[in-house]
């Protein structure tokens, strides 16, 4: 944003999302949670990854750190439309310090309901999402 002179980074919880894999991994373990067949809710994100990534976001070029961060890159249209992750070398390489980082996601701010909610058996499944939805107040 030359016209306001900052340096503006944007992220999305997309981003973030786990490799084919992992989320291969996770739907096989719980076969019948249609919640969790594919990429979208709590618990298909690389919370590793996305914590480091938004960490080097805030601090790059803070005393002494990196001012360069490499941003992963998710694919979508690969494996038929259930996506991937892009290899590292095909990640977005950014420059800070950043002035302002933009955190983008569907699901931004939502916190976990009380598991003995009438709502959580009413979707059967949507608990095992409502518990991986806490470990996101990092973000």
């Amino acid at each position: 944003m030359s016209i306001l002179d900052i340096n503006v980074a944007v992220v999305s919880y997309d981003d973030f999302y786990e490799t084919h894999a992992n989320i291969q991994k996770v739907s096989s373990e719980d076969p019948l949670n249609k919640y969790l067949a594919g990429r979208g809710v709590a618990g298909t994100h690389d919370l590793a990854l996305g914590t480091e990534t938004l960490t080097k976001m805030i601090y790059a070029g803070w005393k002494g750190r990196s001012s360069e961060v490499v941003i992963p890159v998710y694919d979508k249209s690969l494996h038929g439309g259930q996506g991937d992750r892009k290899e590292r070398s095909k990640w977005l390489k950014m420059q800070g310090p950043f002035d302002l980082v933009f955190v983008e996601g569907w699901m931004l701010g939502y916190s976990p309901i009380d598991q003995t909610s009438d709502l959580l058996k009413k979707y059967p499944g949507m608990d095992k999402v409502n518990e991986h939805l806490g470990a996101y107040k990092e973000w």
